[in-house]
């Protein structure tokens, strides 16, 4: 017999419960249990489900233990952000139920009708997605297509404003664009110039939110900091430190650097190529070998970093909870961000 959460005895589940919660007939129940292969796979599906939910602790035959399959699309393999996302998706793929199957795709960002059709396939032998995306017309049919099919998605990192039943999972980006700019103000106390953002390409509502939090701080009619521009790098060091030193070449009032996405090797660069490291205030997003680097040195003041661990536990609870793997409604609440300096870099 089995407790609940509250210490009273319950029953371990029947057939009959588990058919009653799947909504087919108990013979159904004992093939799919027992390992028999006429079934379908959307109805073994709906069984394992149900067992799962039940609180069913008896092995589930080999026949369907990968019968509930998670799709991952990923971009950016090279990034450091984008490891540490795939390191914990595999972490926890490798100690999960085993009637749970979690497969992992790196495509190429700057290729979303390669995105769009991977959505529309995982759609028809997935049962749930979880999808690193920009907003492109493309990805945002393929996205509305697997909703009418009643896949569960959670839109992890950046949101996909596409009017569909997807749960982002990630931090209050715009929350985390006013946290800049409010110790962007205060770091340059009574100083006079400009201030410049770097963001990716504004392809993603990510970017585009923490732009727009951090924006509020510098009104057009101030007449003490002034919000230059903001400088499409495609988070690449490269195009991070030829923007930058452009922006020092013509503007020599530079008193402000903040990055939304990647790049920092780049912008430490062109700091310290005009003299500058440590006097333009400079804050950035992610805690990686880079940025600790250049906290300790004093290029960066400090960095935000948006927990890419916890945010895959949480869209796997959210998927599962999409799933009916668990019971209740799933957790919507923004994961914490972290303000990292040089004081608490070793936290």
């Amino acid at each position: 017999m089995a407790q609940d959460d509250e210490g009273e005895v319950r029953r371990k589940p029947r057939f009959q419960d588990i058919a009653r919660e799947a909504g087919v007939g108990t013979a159904t129940v004992e093939r799919v249990l027992n390992g028999r292969s006429n079934v379908s796979p959307r109805m073994a599906h709906r069984v394992i489900v149900a067992a799962r939910s039940l609180g069913y602790d008896r092995s589930l035959p080999s026949l369907y233990r990968a019968r509930i399959r998670i799709e991952v699309v990923l971009i950016r393999p090279e990034t450091e952000f984008f490891s540490r996302l795939s390191k914990e998706f595999e972490k926890i793929a490798a100690s999960a139920d085993k009637s749970i199957i979690i497969h992992r795709s790196f495509l190429q960002e700057d290729a979303p009708y390669t995105i769009a059709r991977r959505i529309e396939k995982a759609a028809q032998d997935r049962s749930g997605l979880i999808v690193v995306v920009q907003d492109h017309p493309a990805i945002i049919a393929a996205l509305a297509a697997a909703d009418t099919k009643g896949i569960p998605i959670v839109l992890l990192v950046s949101d996909v404003q596409y009017g569909g039943a997807g749960v982002y999972v990630g931090i209050d980006n715009e929350s985390a664009g006013r946290t800049a700019g409010y110790f962007m103000t205060r770091m340059l106390g009574g100083r006079h110039g400009r201030v410049v953002a770097l963001c990716h390409s504004g392809a993603y509502l990510v970017h585009r939110q923490r732009l727009l939090g951090f924006s509020r701080y510098f009104p057009a009619d101030s007449d003490r900091l002034t919000f230059a521009a903001c400088l499409m790098t495609r988070d690449t060091d490269d195009l991070s430190y030829a923007l930058v030193r452009q922006a020092l070449q013509e503007h020599d009032d530079l008193v402000g650097v903040y990055h939304t996405g990647g790049g920092h090797l780049g912008v430490d660069r062109a700091l310290n190529e005009f003299g500058r490291s440590g006097q333009v205030v400079y804050i950035g997003h992610e805690l990686s070998p880079a940025t600790r680097l250049f906290l300790a040195s004093g290029t960066i003041a400090l960095t935000i970093d948006q927990a890419p661990e916890l945010q895959v536990r949480r869209a796997l609870e959210v998927l599962e909870t999409l799933i009916g793997l668990r019971k209740g409604p799933p957790d919507k609440s923004p994961i914490p961000f972290r303000v990292i300096t040089r004081e608490n870099i070793g936290l």
